[in-house]
């Protein structure tokens, strides 16, 4: 699931301190009391926006759950093998410009891990960590999110498809009956 909401990024920043607003906290902690019959364990980017998300929707639940936190996540995450040639690229392209092209499906960038191999790690990773029934949460980001639904879509994701604050892409270890 993507974090709540945030204010912009500014410019030629990663962002990483930036908090999650009053309303984002909100639509969290309502999350939080529609998963609380089914939440299991929660996972998050080391990153204070969802680290914070992760905390609402466990408060909101009402449950006594540890939030473990997760570099596959983010701060680098699955898909980025060096940060600071991602980082040049950020630089360079922009946030949504990097975002574009992770959605697009094609080559990486520098700095990137190759999108295919970087989905499965993510995902044997969360599927691994995620023990017994119920709702395993993982916090990230749409840096990671966009990535995935590309390569599992197998085409690019367009701008109205992309995640948006606290949407997620729902895994399962049980074969789909589609």
């Amino acid at each position: 699931m993507r974090h709540a909401a945030r204010p912009p990024i500014p410019e030629g920043e990663v962002g990483g301190e930036l908090s999650i607003t009053p309303e984002g906290e909100v639509k969290a902690l309502a999350l939080g009391q529609r998963f609380r019959q089914v939440l299991v364990s929660v996972r998050s980017s080391p990153v204070r926006r969802c680290i914070e998300t992760a905390r609402a929707i466990v408060r909101g639940a009402e449950l006594d759950i540890d939030i473990v936190s997760d570099a596959m996540l983010g701060a680098p995450g699955a898909f980025i093998t060096d940060p600071e040639i991602a980082w040049e690229n950020w630089l360079r392209l922009g946030h949504d410009g990097v975002l574009d092209h992770l959605a697009s499906g094609a080559a990486p960038l520098p700095g990137f891990a190759e999108p295919i191999a970087a989905s499965g790690v993510l995902i044997d990773h969360l599927l691994g960590v995620a023990a017994g029934p119920g709702l395993h949460l993982a916090i990230t980001h749409d840096a990671l999110m966009i990535p995935l639904l590309a390569t599992r879509l197998k085409r690019p994701v367009a701008v109205p498809e992309r995640p948006d604050f606290l949407e997620g892409i729902t895994l399962s270890s049980r074969p789909s009956s589609c």
